[in-house]
């Protein structure tokens, strides 16, 4: 999608923690930022998919410049049927968001018109795995959050 739009598609991984987390919410969370990013950039600009460690955890990063949100937009974004688009649902944040509560991790969006947004999908560190923890567990089969 983005090679047929003109956009790049930038990827950077850096070192970062295990965490418990259902593995299929995560990617569908990651799925709805990109196609955000991708829905408000133009051809020839960049989106950047990013993943490092903070001091509270590990944290993945979708990064796009185009359009930007007002203060108003951020604060909408999440909310059910909530869309500037011609088309969809207005759903896809509404359910990255609950989505991230159930896997104990943080949904911030920052942004400016024009300017691109940043959004960041962090997790707390006491739902890190440690490597002693990985060797009891298998790491594709992590816990989802009703196991909390």
């Amino acid at each position: 999608m983005a090679k047929e739009r003109g956009i790049l598609l930038r990827v950077e991984t850096g070192k970062t923690s295990p965490v418990l987390a259902d593995e299929n919410q995560i990617q569908q969370i990651v799925m709805n930022l990109l196609i955000n990013a991708l829905e408000a950039s133009v051809s020839g600009s960049e989106i950047t998919l990013k993943t490092h460690m903070t001091e509270t955890g590990a944290e993945i990063v979708v990064e796009d410049s185009g359009c930007g949100m007002d203060s108003r937009q951020i604060a909408s974004v999440t909310q059910p049927f909530y869309t500037t688009k011609t088309t969809g649902t207005g759903l896809g944040l509404a359910v990255s968001l609950r989505l991230a509560e159930l896997n104990h991790a943080i949904l911030d969006f920052d942004s400016k018109p024009g300017k691109g947004t940043r959004v960041s999908l962090r997790f707390n560190e006491k739902y890190n795995v440690d490597k002693d923890d990985r060797d009891e567990q298998s790491i594709g089969q992590e816990a989802t959050a009703a196991d909390y």
